[in-house]
């Protein structure tokens, strides 16, 4: 069982940091900074396959856990990051019952899913670890992301899908689903956020989110959130570098 996995299963709440640089260095940095979970954000940074393996290394090394979005619901990019032996896996803009299974059926091996296999990957130990087909399904953790009313309207149906261990809440570009983009905390993604957490609640289904206007890290791992990932190595960084700027004599730059 993984990291996160483990800690799903347990109720216990997860602090994580987006890493959008596409960096190695800054990955192990902020692992060594006190971070142990780390989600490698596939869809809006600039990190190759290449680059996402040396993150992995550098987060492993340290002794964190990586997390990975893929870039998109794609077959093709659910494979290549699961044999690089990421385990947790986050799945951008699922809306549909059909989405949310063939997301699942992407990552698993068969008889469960479709994920075609190969023997010497990073994921088996490059072939060296024996039973890793046998093993790999049940280690996995699967994270699918609702961020537009369409996905709001079926959060029962992808609550319901086996193999799903989280729905992760995006608000931002549910915002923008409801035609109010950056407006967070308006009326439409409060209440659509709250009818996701009553869905999930009745069957048992963790949840996971960002912060919003009004809702910190700590105001939404206080409530019935399980993950919330905040921040990034790039936000953290331009804060500090913007912090000493201030503290410059204009002429001196």
């Amino acid at each position: 069982m993984t990291p996160l996995k483990h800690r799903l299963a347990d109720g216990l709440k997860t602090r994580a940091l987006w890493l959008e640089a596409g960096s190695p260095a800054m990955a192990e940095a902020a692992v060594y900074a006190g971070f142990r979970f780390l989600l490698i954000d596939n869809e809006h940074g600039p990190a190759s396959i290449e680059t996402t393996a040396h993150m992995a290394r550098a987060i492993e090394a340290a002794g964190g856990h990586p997390m990975v979005r893929v870039a998109a619901n794609d077959p093709v990019l659910l494979k290549r990051v699961l044999e690089m032996g990421i385990t947790s896996i986050m799945v951008p803009l699922v809306n549909t019952l059909a989405e949310a299974r063939a997301a699942v059926a992407a990552c698993r091996y068969p008889p469960q899913g479709t994920r075609g296999f190969a023997g010497d990957i990073r994921a088996s130990r490059y072939g060296t670890a024996q039973g890793y087909a046998d093993t790999a399904n049940d280690a996995l953790t699967i994270m699918l992301q609702i961020e537009d009313p369409i996905g709001v309207k079926n959060a029962a149906e992808l609550a319901e899908v086996e193999g799903v261990d989280m729905l992760f809440i995006g608000p931002y570009d549910m915002s923008g689903g409801y035609g109010k983009l950056g407006q967070t905390d308006c009326a439409e993604v409060e209440s659509a956020i709250d009818h996701i957490r009553q869905t999930a609640g009745r069957v048992g289904m963790p949840l996971g989110t960002v912060p919003r206007d009004g809702k910190s890290a700590q105001d939404l791992l206080s409530e019935d959130f399980q993950l919330v990932i905040a921040g990034s190595e790039i936000g953290f960084a331009m804060s500090a570098l913007r912090a000493d700027i201030d503290l410059m004599n204009p002429d001196w730059l």
